[in-house]
């Protein structure tokens, strides 16, 4: 067997290394073996992104379909003309378009999550007795806890 395909076999347990295996052996291997372990791989698929390329792979090299799943994704998808005032802010573009069609329209980006973070950690970043004071001045923008490598659980009170 090739030696780029041994040595290849060993990073197999990382999710970019099952790629590389895979490409490699359809390209330098016997193609039967290539086409049973993209079925394995499909079985025990360690993520998703594992998984896609594994049924992605092996519908093209093996089934003949001629695009990805991500271009059919992309060429099967509406498209929405903007007008071109939106041309620097797609989002904005998107949320007026929506709005005009009478829908109810949030653009928040990670606000959301910046909240939810802060509201679910607000004991452990503002009154952990390790971190000290919280804010020491007040252009400080995030607790000292988030900086200090403090664990979380060493903050919490029983």
């Amino acid at each position: 067997m090739h030696i780029a395909i041994d040595a290849s076999r060993t990073t197999v347990a990382n999710p970019t290394g099952t790629e590389r295996y895979a490409r490699l052996l359809f390209r330098l291997g016997p193609k039967e073996e290539c086409r049973a372990f993209l079925e394995r791989l499909i079985d025990e698929s360690q993520s998703e992104a594992e998984l896609v390329f594994a049924e992605d792979f092996l519908l093209r090299k093996f089934h003949k379909k001629r695009r990805s799943v991500l271009t059919d994704l992309l060429h099967d998808s509406p498209v929405l003309a903007l007008d071109e005032s939106f041309k620097e802010s797609a989002e904005d573009g998107v949320k007026n378009h929506l709005q005009a069609q009478g829908k109810v329209v949030f653009h928040s980006e990670n606000f959301i999550w910046n909240a939810l973070f802060g509201i679910l950690f607000w004991s452990e970043l503002f009154e952990s007795q390790e971190a000290g004071s919280a804010i020491a001045s007040p252009f400080e923008r995030r607790p000292r806890a988030s900086r200090a490598r403090i664990s979380f659980g060493s903050t919490r009170r029983t």
